[in-house]
C-alpha cells in the first residue's frame, strides 16, 4: 500500500478563530450570524482572479479550488472563554476573550457536484487564506483577532480510497506518511519535492490508542481520522449524530482551540508588560502619580491572574487525570503552544516590573517624605512668629512706635524667608510645567 495509491478522503474541517470582543447577548448572536453569512457568500463569490497565480500557477488547479469553494457550507459558532478579560487596544475595548469554531463540510444539495474525493489540502489552504483575510478586515471594529495568525484548521477525514479497512500502526502510518502529513500541515506551502524525514516529522506524534483511528496535532493544523463506523458513534452530538457520545469533538476540537486560546491571550499579556516595562523607564511615567502607577501595572497583573485562573484546570488534569488519551492530548497541545514557557517569562517580567515599582514608590515616598518636612518647618516658623510677636508685646510696653517698628522688621524678614522657603518648595515643579508646555508645543 504505497501512497501513490491510498488517498485520504475529506469528511469536514474545523477552523478554530481565537478573538475578544465586548458585545453580548443578542448583539453578539447577531453578528456571529453575520459571519456566519459573511464567510458563506465570500466561498460562494470567490473567481480565477481572486487565486494568486504565483502560489497556484496552474489554470486547472484553480478552477477545482473554485468548484470546491463553491460547493462548501460554512457554520459558526461562537464559544466564550474567559467572560472578564478587560482589553484596550487604541480607542477600542473589549471585554471577553474566546474563539470562533468554523464548520466547513460540503453542501447537501451540491449544486457544483463536487465529490469529497476531489477534495485536496492544498486546495482547501487556498480557500482558508481568501476567508481569513477578508473576515480579519470586515469585523475588525467588533472583534480583535489575532490578525498574524492563520486559524487553527482541523482536517476530518473519515474514509480512504482503498478498499480494504485499514488498520494504522506505525508502520502502516510510515508507509502512507506523505498522504497523511499532507493533510497533517495545512499551512505549509504543499511542494511536491519535500524530503521523507519532512513527512517522518509530520506523522512522528499519532495520539490516538486505536488502530481505527488517527488524531494528529501540530502546532498550526491537525488531522483526525475516524473510520466511517466510529465517526457517527463518538465524533459531535448534532442533528446527523443525535446518538454520538460527542468525545472527539468536546475533548480534541475545543481542547486544542482552548489551548490556543490561552496562547492568544499570553501573546496580549506579554505585549502589555513589555509596553510597562517601556514606560517605568521613561520620565513622564515616573512624574505620574503613585497611584496612577499602580493602576497601569495592576491592569496587566490582573490579566496574568486571569490567565493562572483559567491555566489552573488544565494544570490539574495533567497532574491528575486518568483518561490516558486526553492526557496525552493535553501534554502534547501545552508543549507545541510553549504555554509553560510563556507562562514562566509573564510571571518573570511582572516580577521584574512590580520591584521597579517599588523602587519608585520608595523614591516618590522619600521625596514626599522631604516635602512634609519642608511643609512642618515652614508650620514651625509661622508658630514661631507668633509666639516672637507675643514676646515683643511682653517686652515693648512702654513705647509704642518702637514696637511698631520692630514688629515691622521681623515681619519683613520672616515675609522673605517665608516667600523663599515657598518659592524652594514649588518653583521646580512650575518651572518643569512651563518646560513640559514647551516641548508639547513645539
Amino acid at each position: 500500500m504505497s501512497d501513490s495509491t491510498l488517498k485520504l478522503i475529506f469528511h469536514e474541517e474545523w477552523l478554530g478563530i481565537s478573538t475578544l470582543t465586548s458585545l453580548e447577548g443578542k448583539e453578539l448572536d447577531d453578528e456571529i450570524l453575520k459571519i456566519e453569512k459573511h464567510v458563506n457568500q465570500r466561498c460562494q463569490n470567490i473567481s480565477l482572479e481572486m487565486i494568486n497565480q504565483k502560489f497556484v500557477p496552474e489554470i486547472q488547479t484553480r478552477e477545482n479550488i473554485v468548484k470546491i469553494a463553491h460547493s462548501l457550507d460554512i457554520t459558526v459558532k461562537w464559544n466564550n472563554y474567559i467572560e472578564d478579560f478587560q482589553y484596550q487596544r487604541e480607542d477600542l475595548i473589549f471585554k471577553k476573550l474566546g474563539y470562533l469554531l468554523l464548520r466547513i463540510q460540503l453542501k447537501e444539495n451540491n449544486v457544483e457536484n463536487s465529490r469529497k474525493e476531489e477534495i485536496r489540502p492544498d486546495l482547501m489552504q487556498q480557500i482558508v487564506f481568501l476567508i481569513w483575510y477578508d473576515l480579519v478586515k470586515a469585523f475588525e471594529k467588533k472583534f480583535l483577532f489575532d490578525e498574524h495568525t492563520v486559524p487553527y484548521a482541523i482536517n476530518v477525514v473519515s474514509n480512504t480510497t482503498s478498499d480494504s479497512t485499514i488498520e494504522w500502526t506505525k508502520k502502516t502510518i510510515d508507509q502512507n506518511k506523505q498522504e497523511i502529513g499532507k493533510w497533517v500541515e495545512l499551512y505549509s506551502g504543499q511542494f511536491p519535492d519535500y524530503h521523507d524525514e519532512l513527512y517522518a516529522r509530520r506523522v512522528e506524534f499519532n495520539l490516538s490508542n486505536r488502530t481505527s483511528e488517527m488524531h494528529f496535532i501540530n502546532r498550526n493544523s491537525g488531522l483526525v481520522f475516524m473510520n466511517e463506523e466510529n465517526y457517527p458513534k463518538y465524533f459531535i452530538k448534532d442533528e446527523h449524530t443525535p446518538d454520538s457520545t460527542g468525545y472527539m469533538y468536546n475533548t480534541v476540537i475545543k481542547t486544542v482551540i482552548q489551548i490556543r486560546t490561552i496562547g492568544f491571550a499570553m501573546v496580549l499579556v506579554n505585549a502589555e508588560i513589555d509596553q510597562d516595562t517601556q514606560q517605568l523607564t521613561t520620565k513622564e511615567f515616573t512624574d505620574k502619580k503613585p497611584a496612577l502607577i499602580k493602576d497601569d501595572l495592576d491592569k496587566t497583573n490582573r490579566l496574568k491572574m486571569i490567565l493562572q485562573k483559567t491555566l489552573a484546570p488544565f494544570f490539574t488534569d495533567l497532574s491528575r487525570s486518568h483518561r490516558q488519551h486526553y492526557h496525552t492530548l493535553l501534554k502534547h497541545c501545552v508543549e507545541i503552544n510553549d504555554i509553560e514557557k510563556n507562562w514562566q517569562m509573564i510571571s518573570d517580567k511582572l516580577e521584574s516590573n512590580t520591584e521597579e515599582l517599588n523602587s519608585i514608590f520608595l523614591d516618590k515616598q522619600e521625596e514626599g517624605n522631604k516635602r512634609q518636612e519642608k511643609i512642618l518647618n515652614m508650620v514651625n516658623l509661622i508658630l514661631g512668629a507668633s509666639i516672637v510677636f507675643e514676646i515683643l508685646d511682653f517686652i515693648i510696653t512702654n513705647n509704642e512706635s518702637l514696637l511698631t517698628t520692630v514688629k515691622s522688621i521681623f515681619a519683613g524678614c520672616f515675609g522673605a524667608l517665608l516667600v523663599f522657603l515657598i518659592g524652594k518648595l514649588y518653583w521646580p515643579k512650575m518651572f518643569k510645567k512651563k518646560k513640559d508646555k514647551k516641548k508639547k508645543s513645539k
